[in-house]
């Protein structure tokens, strides 16, 4: 917000000249919300166009704003010096009394140094500053090698970019695939990703494919255990039960049920909760038969039928149902409950 206000006021209007560069500095300001501009927010629905776009196209796109406006930016950068550096050339009335004498790119024509200064300053253009910026990115000669004229700077900066990029691909990739190791989430999305590639080389009918997408991505969010099994299977026993523990409070406390309770009370609670995974159209639990458990659902959905048949409602992640069995001995459903999708719940027994 206060980004937006400091960029909005038209300061290149009340600025003299000679102090563009602050107008520039404002303007700038907005550029550093970009990297808030493609983070996911929430939890999404799985599909196979979900992760071709968000974990193949959008982290290329991602890839290239950043290069492009890393470039734009030091070549702004590199106008701005040109021209201060000009700008210190000496051209008070003593140095223009005693001209010194400079040859001209056209051959042997003597200027003064204003002359000389105003010829430089509209040779600095943002062409030279781009082409002097990615001779040094991409290493080849740092900026030594001249080319003159703005269209030929071009046609040699550009191939040269794409080269010195394809060459430094393979240090630049180790270093990136070391750090991407120790991101949880960059994990997460190369797991999604392989399991669609599976998914798509022995032809998946789509509709499982989305349900495999949608159940994994919720372990590999909510379940320690089963997510990362490989990373805690050498821990102690008790280790591993407090580790899977804390991973439950936070889904205890999203409950509007859990939503008053302390938070030595969550994890008690979460101590208490047992999982169980139903699939499509079996019923959880039934109408008439007596309770000793209530059921928060971690993933899926679920519907809520009458002991006449009636639909009552459909509950989703977050939602509890079975509250009146927990809370009262010897009660009977009153309803009855069937999973619509694979769902994960978590039991409380009484």
């Amino acid at each position: 917000f206060w980004i937006d206000i400091l960029a909005v006021p038209p300061v290149l209007r009340f600025l003299p000249q000679d102090q563009i560069w602050v107008a520039a500095f404002f303007i700038l300001l907005k550029a550093s919300k970009i990297p808030k501009l493609f983070p996911r927010s929430g939890k999404q629905t799985m599909t196979p166009l979900y992760v071709y776009i968000h974990f193949y196209v959008i982290p290329a796109i991602r890839t290239v704003c950043y290069f492009t406006f890393s470039v734009h930016f030091l070549a702004v950068v590199w106008t701005l010096i040109s021209w201060a550096t000009v700008e210190q050339v000496p051209t008070d009335s003593a140095t223009a009394a005693a001209p010194q004498a400079v040859v001209s790119s056209s051959g042997g024509v003597n200027a003064t140094a204003v002359e000389f200064s105003k010829r430089l300053q509209s040779d600095v253009s943002y062409i030279t500053s781009l082409y002097f910026v990615l001779y040094t990115l991409t290493t080849a000669g740092y900026g030594d090698v001249l080319v003159d004229g703005s269209p030929l700077r071009l046609l040699c900066a550009l191939p040269l970019c794409v080269s010195g990029t394809l060459l430094t691909g393979l240090v630049i990739g180790s270093v990136v695939s070391l750090l991407s190791k120790t991101d949880i989430a960059k994990e997460r999305e190369n797991r999604l990703r392989e399991t669609l590639a599976v998914c798509d080389y022995f032809d998946v009918p789509e509709g499982v494919v989305d349900e495999v997408l949608n159940f994994q991505n919720h372990l590999l969010a909510d379940s320690l255990s089963e997510a990362y099994s490989d990373l805690v299977i050498g821990l102690p026993s008790d280790m591993m039960l407090n580790i899977a523990l804390f991973t439950r409070v936070d889904l205890v406390a999203s409950m509007p049920f859990f939503a008053d309770a302390h938070q030595g009370a969550l994890v008690a609670i979460a101590a208490l909760l047992e999982s169980q995974v139903h699939s499509p159209q079996t019923n959880i639990c039934t109408a008439g038969e007596h309770g000793d458990c209530m059921y928060f659902i971690a993933y899926g959905f679920v519907d809520v039928v009458s002991k006449l048949g009636s639909h009552l409602a459909t509950l989703k992640r977050g939602n509890f149902f079975g509250e009146g069995a927990l809370l009262q001995a010897n009660q009977k459903r009153n309803a009855s409950v069937r999973a619509i999708t694979y769902c994960d719940l978590f039991v409380l027994t009484r």
